[in-house]
C-alpha cells in the first residue's frame, strides 16, 4: 500500500511539473505574441515638443498640427524621415514666423496628391518670416500654382526656401510659385520631366497701372 501511495505521489508530481512547464511556455509565447503586436505601434504619428523646438512625424496630420496649433512664432519645426502624402487640402503655414527643417533631401518627402492643388501654402511677411529647408517636394498631381505656393504681404521680405529638392515631371505643373512677396530661393535642386513645366514662377504686385503684374 505504501509503495502504491508513493508511486501515485510521483505520478502526480510528474504531471504537475509538466503542466508547470507548459504554462511557462504558453506565458512566454503570449509575451512574444503581444510584443510582436505592440512593437510596430511604437512608430506612431505625432507632433511633439515644446517651444522653441518641435518634432513631427512625416504625415499630413502631425505636420499640420505642429504648424497650426503647437508651434509659436520664432519656433523651429523638425520633420522626420519618411513620406507625407498631402491629400484634399495643402499644408498651411500662416500668421507666424517659423523655421521648418526636414531630415534632408531624399530623406523627408512631401508629395502633393491633392487633385492639382499644392502640397504647401505659405503666407508670410517681414514679421512672420518663414524658412524652409531639407525637404524633397514631389509632384504627384500637376500643380498649376506650384507644389509650394509662397505669398503674403506685398513687397515685404518674407521667406527663404533653400537646400530643398523639387521633383516635378508632369506637364503643366510648377515647382514653386512666389506671389507678391520678396524672398530668397537658393541652393535647391529641381528635377524636371518632359513637356511644359516651370521650376520657379514669380508673380509680382497686383497693381492696376501695369495690367496686374510687375516683373521683378
Amino acid at each position: 500500500t505504501a509503495l502504491l501511495a508513493l508511486f501515485g505521489f510521483f505520478q502526480w508530481a510528474w504531471a504537475e511539473w509538466k503542466a508547470h512547464r507548459m504554462r511557462k511556455k504558453v506565458t512566454w509565447l503570449g509575451v512574444v505574441f503581444v510584443c510582436g503586436l505592440v512593437a510596430p505601434g511604437l512608430s506612431y504619428a505625432a507632433c511633439t515638443g515644446a517651444s522653441p523646438t518641435w518634432n513631427a512625424t512625416a504625415d499630413q496630420s502631425s505636420i499640420q498640427t505642429c504648424l497650426s496649433s503647437a508651434a509659436a512664432s520664432g519656433d523651429t519645426l523638425y520633420i522626420g524621415a519618411g513620406t507625407a502624402t498631402i491629400t484634399t487640402t495643402p499644408l498651411s503655414l500662416t500668421g507666424k514666423s517659423l523655421t521648418v527643417v526636414g531630415a534632408g533631401t531624399g530623406v523627408t518627402f512631401i508629395d502633393n496628391d491633392t487633385g492639382g492643388l499644392r502640397a504647401l501654402d505659405i503666407t508670410a511677411s517681414t514679421s512672420n518670416f518663414v524658412d524652409v529647408s531639407g525637404i524633397t517636394f514631389r509632384e504627384v498631381d500637376a500643380a498649376s500654382n506650384g507644389i509650394v505656393l509662397i505669398t503674403g504681404t506685398m513687397f515685404q521680405e518674407s521667406f527663404r526656401f533653400h537646400h530643398n529638392e523639387v521633383i516635378h515631371n508632369i506637364t503643366g505643373g510648377r515647382g514653386i510659385t512666389v506671389s507678391l512677396v520678396y524672398g530668397l530661393v537658393d541652393h535647391n535642386t529641381f528635377e524636371e520631366g518632359a513637356g511644359s513645366v516651370q521650376s520657379v514662377s514669380i508673380e509680382g504686385a497686383l497693381v492696376s497701372n501695369d495690367g496686374g503684374w510687375t516683373p521683378w
